[in-house]
């Protein structure tokens, strides 16, 4: 039986607009308790999963982002955000050491990236009769974050750079794309899950990959 989670959160922020350029800032605190949380632990044939609530946190961060017109058909967009998290009270054994104490005060919160930040070119060049020619390159980054409870496993931090080229006609009927996303040929993990000693001991992990460029294009039909 689990208490149910609470949250309270509270959030401050300013939009500022001045001719066509932006910027949004914003900070925010979220005070959590009786986190429900399910706990995957390695077990002898198996993994075993539980709910259960693991602690009280607290959480909060600023974010800001913006767009900037360097020329008429060239804009830059960006964001940046920080965030941190920290446990109040711990009400389970997270660390799996056998006792609570500030071994799992000391643990960071799972999925939760101190930093995450971007950046993005967008530059449009009309073509005549053949319609309006976009290109975009956009790069982002995102801090490795925890990904169990007890922090034995992780999601590392990835650097993803992306760019496309669009055609559009001037009636917006057609549109055709080409776009290479991953460019960077960056690994990242989906999840972390325990094994048990007959799969490679206590601890061990089996983590899902998405590795590798995507590179392709499209035909768009509007009416």
């Amino acid at each position: 039986m689990t208490n149910q989670e609470t949250q309270d959160s509270f959030e401050l922020g300013a939009k500022k607009q001045f001719g066509r350029h932006r910027i949004n800032l914003a900070a925010f605190y979220n005070r959590m308790k009786d986190l429900q949380r399910e706990i995957n632990l390695p077990g002898p044939l198996g993994v075993s999963q539980v709910i259960r609530n693991t602690a009280d946190a607290t959480i909060k961060g600023v974010e800001a982002e913006g767009q900037f017109f360097l020329l008429s058909n060239l804009v830059i967009s960006g964001q940046l955000g920080y965030v941190n998290g920290q446990y109040r009270n711990v009400q389970f054994d997270l660390s799996g050491d056998g006792v609570i104490n500030d071994v799992d005060r000391a643990l960071k919160l799972p999925r939760l990236s101190p930093w995450t930040y971007g950046v993005g070119l967008t530059y449009d060049q009309q073509l005549g009769e053949l319609g309006t020619a976009t290109a975009r390159v956009s790069f982002t980054h995102r801090d490795k974050a925890a990904f169990t409870d007890n922090n034995v496993g992780f999601l590392q931090g990835a650097d993803m750079l992306d760019a496309s080229l669009t055609l559009a006609t001037d009636n917006k009927h057609w549109r055709f794309s080409i776009y290479g996303r991953n460019l960077l040929n960056e690994v990242t993990i989906g999840g972390d899950t325990p094994l048990p000693a007959a799969f490679g001991g206590t601890g061990a992990s089996l983590s899902p990959l998405n590795r590798g460029r995507v590179i392709g294009g499209e035909v768009a039909i509007s009416f």
